[in-house]
């Protein structure tokens, strides 16, 4: 619908999309790869609402025109915007499976990096979440179900970006960057899994633990 809707003809109406979800969930970079597959774009700006439904009735006569906007969960709306709106995307928090997604990834990056050594001398490719929940229903102790059981811990409510980041905030501020030397995906597991409860335990503040 998003590839042919820029390019149909003036009777198709609205061309305004709302894409709405809880803060991280990953609204906005949402946003710039859609514009960017449907380059060119203007811009992306914020809190313009009430000047775009002054001029609504001039966009609609625009047939390359699509215009997205972003909402928080739960943030009231006027009726009279959403009656505009082609379309209305909410996105959800991350399932287990997505956690495990980015969980996965960003161990992977540490892997490339040698900052994570090997576990039984394998870590080239993480395994997959199918693999992982396998190992991890089996209780197999292995790469990919430690992560798994690391995803699982992680509260419903986390936003993506707080689980796209959770490395990233972590690992570095525990590891000696002289030492040359790097630590076993045990480690990296347990260390992450202690700053996820510093987070919890301080109501949510996300910052690395001392």
């Amino acid at each position: 619908m998003i590839d042919r809707l820029p390019s149909e003809s003036h009777n198709v109406g609205n061309r305004l999309l709302l894409i709405g979800g809880p803060v991280g969930s990953g609204k906005s970079t949402l946003v710039k790869a859609l514009a960017q597959k449907l380059s060119p774009f203007a811009s992306v700006n914020e809190k313009r609402a009430n000047s775009y439904l002054t001029h609504l009735e001039h966009l609609k006569r625009l047939p390359n025109v699509l215009v997205f906007c972003t909402s928080l969960a739960g943030q009231p709306l006027q009726p009279r915007f959403l009656e505009q709106c082609a379309l209305v995307v909410q996105l959800p928090t991350p399932t287990v499976a997505h956690r495990f997604s980015l969980l996965r990834r960003q161990f992977q990056e540490f892997v490339w990096l040698n900052i994570i050594t090997g576990y039984d001398n394998d870590l080239s490719e993480l395994p997959c979440y199918a693999v992982a929940k396998l190992q991890y229903s089996v209780r197999i102790v292995a790469p990919g179900s430690l992560i798994l059981a690391l995803a699982n811990h992680i509260p419903d409510d986390r936003p993506l970006r707080f689980v796209d980041q959770m490395l990233y905030r972590s690992l570095p501020s525990f590891l000696e960057p002289s030492s040359g030397s790097g630590c076993s995906i045990e480690i990296a597991v347990d260390i992450t899994a202690k700053y996820l409860n510093h987070v919890l335990v301080s109501g949510g503040k996300d910052k690395t633990p001392h």
